[in-house]
């Protein structure tokens, strides 16, 4: 199904069903969200305006007391089928970041995130995140949590601990530019135990 979302007030009334015109059938519309003050960020990962299930996101600002579309984004990088950008979001202040955990450019599905800011008319991209230790089948990027100058990705497969047994990667903002400072893992790991399963930051 492409997907939809539902608004509801503090006192469980619904506002408004928001749905995208632009989005394709079967995108995921609404797989994930972030909301920080006057700007919603909903995730469409299998949307197919690149190539199959490349992704999109779609960002809504409150206006007039309404969620109006304002800007749509795509994968700053060449079309790639099944990169699923937009498979995870967060947002802090005028700073996005974004899961693409197919992403294919390091290795196959080793995954990447995206950082955007707000220029105060468009949300432009800044830096695309990869990790240092990438292989095939990271899925680096499948959770992403930004809060000030500290973005944490986190990634599906740790190598040191066996298959899906998870790790997150620390980043940290210095003059507009994100460098990985720390891999955060656990000895104590197994495989499948998929560590990163859900970050916040």
């Amino acid at each position: 199904l492409s997907g939809s979302l539902i608004l509801n007030t503090v006192d469980g009334q619904t506002q408004r069903s928001i749905m995208s015109e632009e989005v394709s059938e079967f995108a995921h519309f609404g797989n994930c969200l972030a909301l920080n003050g006057e700007f919603l960020v909903i995730g469409a990962p299998h949307d197919d305006s690149g190539e199959q299930r490349s992704g999109s996101v779609f960002i809504y600002r409150m206006q007039n007391n309404s969620w109006r579309e304002y800007q749509k984004i795509l994968c700053p990088d060449d079309p790639q089928e099944n990169r699923e950008f937009g498979n995870w979001i967060d947002l802090s202040g005028n700073n996005l970041v974004i899961g693409a955990h197919r992403d294919n450019e390091i290795a196959f599905a080793c995954g990447a995130a995206y950082v955007y800011t707000f220029n105060e008319e468009d949300w432009i991209f800044l830096q695309k995140l990869t990790p240092s230790d990438g292989e095939e089948l990271n899925y680096f990027g499948h959770r992403v949590a930004i809060s000030g100058s500290k973005i944490l990705v986190g990634s599906q497969k740790g190598y040191d601990n066996g298959r899906y047994a998870g790790a997150a990667y620390v980043f940290n903002r210095s003059n507009e530019t994100w460098t990985e400072e720390a891999i955060l893992v656990s000895d104590d790991l197994e495989p499948l135990d998929n560590f990163t399963s859900d970050i916040a930051i």
